[in-house]
C-alpha cells in the first residue's frame, strides 16, 4: 500500500497550497473586518510570519520524513502511536469540514448565476471530483493548477477593477481603535487567509525531491496569497467602506458597484473556478490523510487501498461522502471547529519538531529550518496563544481541549526528560 512516487514538482506543490488556501480569501475573512480595519490588518501580518516561520518547520520535517500522513506522521514519529494517530484524526476531519464548506460556497456564488437544486449539485461536485481523482494525483493536481492559476488572477482582476473607486475614508468606518482585544478578535478570520497550506506537505512522499519541492513549493505558495491578501483587504474595504461587507458571505461581488455588471460576472466566473481549485486539493490532501491513518492501522485497512495509478480509492470515496453529509450542514458553525482542530495540530506538530530536533539530532536532514530549534519554541508559544484566540476566550469550550493539552503537554515533558537523561548517562 504505497503512493505512486516521483509525480509533484515544487510548482506542483505550490498549486495544491494555493488553492487549498484560496477558498479563505473568497470569504470568510471578511468577517474581521467588525473590529476595525487596523486591528484585521495587524492580525493579517501576525499570521503571515507566524505561518512563515510554521512553514519552515514542516519544511524540514518533510525533507527528513516524507509521508503522506504530513503533520500528523511528525505527531506519531516524536510522541508514539496515540499522539500521531489522534493528530491524524483530528485533521482529517478537519479538511472534510472544509470540504464541505467549500462545496457549500461553490453553490452559494454559482445561486447568483442560475437556479439549482443545492444538495443536487453538491452531490454532482463530489461524483465529480472522485471521478478526477481516480485517474491519478498528477491528473487532479494538473487541474488545480490551471484553474487555481485563474483564480489567483480574478483576485487580482478584481482588485484592479474596483481601485478606481478606492477612498481611504472607507477603511476605517467603524472607528475602531487598534488594541490588543481587537486585534486577537480578529486573528480567527485573518487566519482564513492561510489556513490550510500546511497541509500541503501531507503530498511530500509523491514529490520528485521532497528536501527541494517543499519548502520551495511552500514559501512560493505562502507569498502569492499574502500578495493576494494585502490586495483584497486595501481593495474592498477601500472601495465600498468595511460596514458592507462584515456580514455578507460574497465580499468580493459585495465590493463591486452595482453599474460594473461586466466585473461582477468575470469575479463570479473565477472565484467559482477557485472554489472548485480550492475544493480538489483539499479532497486531495483529507484523502492522504485517511490513507495514512488507515496505513498505521487506526481506521480500517481497506480505506488505505491504491489503485493501477497510485491513488487511495476507499479514502477518496470516504472523504466525498462525509464532505457531503457536512455540506448539509450550517457552514458558519462547521468553520468554526476547522479552525480549533488545526490550530491544535499546530501545536502538537511545533512541540513534535522541537522533540525531533532534540532526540534525533544525528538524523540527517536534507532541508533546516531558518532559526533551527529556537524557531521551534516561537512557534509552538504562538501556536498556543493562536489555539485560544481561535475560541474567542470561551473557557466553557476552552476547558476540555486545555485538560488534552495538559496531559499531552505532559507526556512531552516526560519524554524530554528521558532524552535528557539518556543523553546524560551516555557522556
Amino acid at each position: 500500500m504505497s503512493l505512486k512516487k516521483g509525480t509533484l514538482s515544487w510548482y506542483m506543490v505550490t498549486a495544491i497550497g494555493v488553492s487549498i488556501v484560496i477558498a479563505g480569501q473568497f470569504s470568510g475573512w471578511n468577517f474581521g473586518l467588525e473590529y476595525g480595519w487596523s486591528n484585521m490588518c495587524i492580525a493579517f501580518a501576525i499570521m503571515f510570519m507566524f505561518y512563515l516561520g510554521f512553514t519552515q518547520c514542516i519544511s524540514e520535517l518533510a525533507a527528513a520524513w516524507p509521508n503522506a500522513g504530513g503533520l500528523s506522521s511528525f505527531v506519531r514519529r516524536a510522541f508514539g502511536h496515540l499522539a500521531g494517530s489522534f493528530s491524524g484524526i483530528t485533521i482529517g476531519l478537519a479538511l472534510i469540514s472544509c470540504a464541505g464548506v467549500v462545496a457549500t460556497f461553490i453553490v452559494g456564488y454559482a445561486s447568483s448565476l442560475f437556479t439549482m437544486n443545492e444538495s443536487l449539485i453538491k452531490l454532482i461536485l463530489f461524483v465529480f471530483v472522485v471521478a478526477i481523482s481516480l485517474r491519478g494525483a498528477k491528473d487532479l493536481v494538473s487541474i488545480t493548477l490551471i484553474v487555481g492559476a485563474i483564480a489567483v488572477a480574478t483576485l487580482f482582476i478584481f482588485s484592479g477593477g474596483v481601485a478606481p473607486s478606492f477612498n481611504a475614508d472607507n477603511l476605517e468606518i467603524s472607528n475602531m481603535p487598534i488594541s490588543l482585544v481587537g486585534i486577537a478578535a480578529a486573528i480567527p478570520f485573518a487566519l482564513w487567509m492561510f489556513v490550510g497550506i500546511e497541509h500541503t506537505v501531507s503530498c511530500s512522499e509523491e514529490t520528485k525531491n521532497p528536501a527541494k519541492d517543499v519548502p520551495k513549493g511552500l514559501t512560493l505558495g505562502l507569498l502569492i496569497l499574502a500578495s493576494t491578501a494585502t490586495c483584497l483587504l486595501l481593495a474592498a474595504p477601500g472601495a465600498v467602506g468595511t460596514s458592507q461587507l462584515t456580514s455578507v458571505l460574497d465580499p468580493l461581488l459585495a465590493g463591486i458597484a452595482t453599474e460594473q455588471v461586466v466585473l461582477k460576472n468575470i469575479v463570479t466566473f473565477g472565484v467559482l473556478l477557485g472554489l472548485l481549485a480550492g475544493f480538489f486539493s483539499i479532497v486531495y490532501s483529507a484523502s492522504r490523510q485517511l490513507f495514512d491513518v488507515a496505513r498505521e492501522g487506526v481506521i480500517p485497512s481497506v480505506i488505505a487501498k491504491v489503485n493501477q495509478s497510485g491513488t487511495p480509492v476507499y479514502s477518496v470515496l470516504f472523504v466525498a461522502i462525509a464532505g457531503f453529509g457536512i455540506s448539509l450542514l450550517d457552514p458558519e458553525r462547521v468553520m468554526l471547529g476547522v479552525v480549533v482542530m488545526f490550530t491544535f495540530t499546530y501545536v502538537l506538530t511545533s512541540a513534535a519538531f522541537i522533540y525531533l530536533r532534540r532526540s534525533q539530532a544525528h538524523v540527517e536532514r536534507p532541508y533546516k529550518a531558518i532559526g533551527g530549534v529556537y524557531l521551534g519554541y516561537v512557534m509552538l508559544i504562538a501556536s498556543s496563544l493562536l489555539f485560544v484566540t481561535a475560541f474567542k476566550f470561551d473557557l466553557v469550550v476552552l476547558g476540555p481541549f486545555l485538560i488534552l493539552m495538559v496531559c499531552m503537554g505532559s507526556q512531552y515533558f516526560s519524554k524530554m526528560m528521558s532524552v535528557k537523561k539518556t543523553h546524560t548517562l551516555a557522556k
